[in-house]
């Protein structure tokens, strides 16, 4: 983006949206957070087995409140910035080569709707490892890595749908190239998510991971 200053045509727009709903997120994760461990949390016996019922209550709440702000961060991001992000993935394709008349226009109701379906999918998993933390010792760690291994995949999927979308891919063909292409897959989406929460430049690199996952697509289909 750098070199072709012209896709900040499409740029500008999604990052200072993305900078808006950022700094609404970290306010909204401090104040839901200060008061879930001052005011909601419930009280716990004494001894051993009320500390590790506290502990697992204070885990569970956090996966909850954070899983819950970035699903919402998440839907607001692609229902407000899709458009723009769309545009800016097919100028991409445009610059980088592709035939325009393999390309299509993608409608913002399915840009919606596929976001909304991301969301629900990661919020619905995300409730079901909840319950790993039931389990003693190893629940919690377990649950935390099953916790980031969806949502890193689901949000690297999410982006990779840029440039499968412009090439009017089926849902099963989508799902047969992000699970081909697994760790390429769950490596963005674990860059998505890391640029969820830098302050500022998290904005900006959240626009240009969507030019990234072009250029991976790029990389990765085949000839």
């Amino acid at each position: 983006m750098k070199l072709h200053r012209g896709l900040w045509r499409y740029g500008w727009a999604p990052v200072l949206l993305n900078l808006i709903l950022s700094i609404g997120m970290l306010v909204s994760l401090y104040y839901v957070g200060s008061n879930f461990l001052h005011s909601w949390l419930p009280s716990f016996p004494e001894g051993l087995w009320g500390y590790f019922l506290k502990t697992v209550a204070i885990l569970a709440g956090i996966v909850v409140i954070v899983g819950v702000a970035i699903a919402i961060w998440f839907l607001l991001g692609a229902i407000l910035c899709g458009f723009f992000y769309t545009k800016l993935a097919r100028q991409t394709e445009l610059l980088i080569g592709t035939p325009e008349s393999t390309l299509r226009e993608v409608p913002i109701v399915y840009e919606i709707l596929y976001a909304l379906r991301t969301v629900l999918m990661m919020l619905f998993v995300n409730l079901l490892l909840l319950l790993t933390h039931l389990v003693p010792v190893v629940g919690s760690t377990v649950g935390f890595a099953a916790s980031c291994y969806f949502s890193f995949f689901f949000l690297g999927w999410e982006y990779l749908d840029y440039p499968l979308a412009l090439r009017a891919k089926s849902y099963s063909e989508k799902k047969r190239f992000v699970k081909a292409n697994r760790f390429h897959t769950l490596g963005l989406g674990a860059s998505v998510m890391c640029f969820t929460f830098i302050p500022v430049l998290g904005a900006v690199l959240l626009t240009t991971s969507v030019v990234g996952s072009v250029l991976l697509h790029q990389r990765l289909r085949p000839a």
